[in-house]
């Protein structure tokens, strides 16, 4: 599996482990870094050529340093790459060879963006940049504007605030529609609420009250005054 690099970015890379050419087992520890030939070639998605970034540098060299890890005795080294060589993103891979005193060494790295790094490797939150849903750039600046508050296609399309769902806990206003016109949400509720709370009936008449119990806020007719059937809004 090929480890990630974050673009850009020097880094020291641990590579090896280095096996005594002869055996192929005895790691290698003490190696004259001078005699170390690296060399790193970077791919890409657009399907053009491998690009050559380093060819056989020294493995003493000053810019890509390679130097054995301290106390380390199963012949690991740490390699260091600079944020040149790693200014680009994709696949990129590291040959370090000297066939006179070990082993080849290859190693596979994927160098990713800033942000993909950091938000793996560190704290960092990883941003969603949506430039379009459904193939349509102009539905996602439209899901934008309306999640963001500002609305669009006018302002009906915007999300109720929290200061506009308060609403719902405070007081109805004392307001019923006239006999025949259709009321208003809130009015509905006041009605049926009355209508279940207070009212009073003599004959065929039916009185609502309003909250005070006193005040008469709507009438209704039955149809009889001993076993209605129906009944109709009269005021």
């Amino acid at each position: 599996m090929a480890r990630e690099l974050k673009t850009n970015t020097a880094v020291m890379v641990c590579v090896g482990p280095f096996f005594d050419k002869t055996d192929g087992v005895t790691p290698e520890t003490g190696l004259t870094v001078a005699n170390c030939k690296i060399t790193a070639i970077a791919e890409t998605d657009d399907n053009s050529a491998p690009t050559i970034i380093l060819d056989n540098v020294a493995g003493d060299d000053a810019t890509n340093t390679l130097a054995h890890i301290t106390n380390d005795d199963a012949g690991y080294y740490s390699l260091k790459l600079t944020a040149a060589n790693l200014n680009r993103l994709g696949r990129f891979s590291v040959a370090i060879l000297d066939a006179a005193n070990h082993c080849p060494v290859f190693h596979e790295f994927e160098i990713i963006t800033a942000n993909a790094y950091d938000s793996k490797y560190s704290t960092a939150t990883r941003s969603v940049d949506v430039v379009a849903i459904s193939g349509d750039t102009t539905a996602a600046n439209n899901a934008e504007s309306f999640f963001d508050g500002t609305g669009y296609a006018g302002t009906n399309n915007v999300i109720p605030t929290v200061t506009t769902l308060t609403e719902l806990t405070a007081a109805v206003a004392d307001s019923v529609p006239s006999d025949g016109s259709r009321p208003s949400i809130a009015q509905g509720v006041l009605m049926l609420t009355r209508l279940l709370m207070e009212k009073s009936v003599s004959g065929t008449t039916v009185t609502v009250k309003k909250e005070d119990g006193a005040t008469t806020s709507m009438t209704f007719t039955l149809n009889d005054g001993t076993s209605p059937t129906s009944i109709t809004r009269a005021s």
